[in-house]
């Protein structure tokens, strides 16, 4: 799994260097940190029931292998390499978002608005993530990196990391207010 996931951050890094180099900007790239049970990032130290998360402090992608376990065995995923492909991709989709100054000016509401109005925010901000991670899909698929079923697993990935299933699965019913990534339709169309 750890080469697998280096491979395709670097897959991932190469076609954000394009992309930001065909409008004339310069693509700084994140670094991929991975660990097990626990970490210390610029944002603090975290544990491996966080999931998979980029600190914006330090430019970083912390990753935990065994979520794609966790991915499976708790949220229903399928297996398949593909969805570690896409919770990777969704993670430079925030550093994309950092490096564009858009986490900046969606956390620099967070005092003005009400926790349901920010929230809203989040979902957005998540959604683009998983929309950034489909743009470099879309370039994966363009050279001929994916192989039959690859988009599936990423869908099926998304759909099982929605707001709406998770909270149906931990606590039997559902608080659209709370939500912060999103719905498991809202991440497989985005």
């Amino acid at each position: 799994l750890f080469d697998y996931a280096s491979v395709v951050m670097a897959d991932i890094e190469d076609t954000w260097n394009t992309l930001f180099a065909r409008e004339g900007e310069t693509y700084t790239e994140a670094e991929l940190t991975i660990y097990s049970g626990m970490v210390q990032s610029g944002c603090g130290a975290a544990n491996s029931g966080v999931g998979p998360f980029y600190c914006p402090r330090d430019h970083s992608i912390y990753l935990d292998l065994s979520f794609y376990d966790t991915l499976i065995s708790r949220y229903g995923a399928k297996r398949g390499d593909f969805s570690m492909a896409y919770v990777i991709a969704h993670e430079i989709g925030h550093h994309v978002q950092t490096l564009l100054g858009i986490s900046d000016q969606v956390m620099s509401q967070r005092s003005r608005l009400s926790e349901t109005e920010f929230n809203k925010q989040m979902v957005c901000m998540e959604l683009q993530a998983d929309f950034l991670a489909g743009v470099w899909a879309h370039y994966a698929s363009r050279m001929n990196l994916l192989e039959e079923g690859d988009l599936n697993e990423a869908m099926n990935a998304a759909s099982a990391v929605g707001d709406d299933r998770i909270q149906k699965a931990a606590q039997g019913y559902v608080v659209p207010d709370s939500f912060t990534h999103g719905t498991s339709e809202q991440r497989k169309r985005w």
